[in-house]
């Protein structure tokens, strides 16, 4: 990604939140947060440099704030350790990335056109991994 070749990040991942469940905003739209490491050791001003002007605000990460992911039970994890919880996210906001990117970008695509085409990819995966289903599904103990 072009965070990882040139901007020194390490690893990422994003959430998309709104002005309730994120940051306080002071508007009503959504919000994109980023969270990553700065394996470049840029300074806060010379990371703000290499973010867009829409970005509104940096703020240094307490390793407090990595330690647990809601509703993740690290125990589950073959190391239990939280790092491959992070690793696993950010793969996965790497490859919603990648997906988006993968679409040609130099004309104008109808945004509902261009929804219900990452929509399609989006079912695909819930259909591999069955999550569409998973509230119903039961097992045996």
């Amino acid at each position: 990604s072009v965070l990882k070749e040139n901007c020194g990040v390490k690893w990422y991942c994003f959430l998309i939140h709104n002005r309730n469940n994120g940051v306080p905003i002071p508007y009503n739209g959504l919000q994109f947060h980023i969270r990553f490491e700065n394996s470049a050791n840029h300074s806060q001003k010379e990371l703000s440099n290499l973010l867009p002007d829409y970005c509104e605000m940096i703020r240094k990460v307490e390793s407090k704030d990595v330690e647990k992911i809601s509703g993740i039970d690290t125990t589950l994890l073959n190391e239990g350790d939280i790092r491959e919880a992070w690793r696993i996210i950010g793969e996965s906001c790497e490859w919603i990335v990648g997906m988006i990117n993968a679409h040609k970008l130099e004309f104008d695509i109808p945004p509902q056109k261009m929804a219900k085409q990452i929509f399609q990819f989006l079912h695909y995966l819930a259909n591999i991994t069955q999550l569409r289903d998973w509230q119903t599904v039961t097992y045996k103990e």
